[in-house]
């Protein structure tokens, strides 16, 4: 799941959460979703 909130958008960034581990990665927004078509936790991990 991807999270773009305020704050996250205004530091540059979103959220990209794991639902099934519950682990969140933050990762810039230029850098989101990147050279994959459908990026998944591990790829941003």
């Amino acid at each position: 799941m991807v999270i773009a909130g305020e704050q996250d958008l205004a530091e540059g960034q979103v959220t990209v959460k794991d639902m099934e581990s519950g682990d969140q990665t933050q990762v810039p927004v230029e850098g989101f979703p990147g050279e994959r078509e459908r990026p998944t936790y591990d790829d941003l991990a």
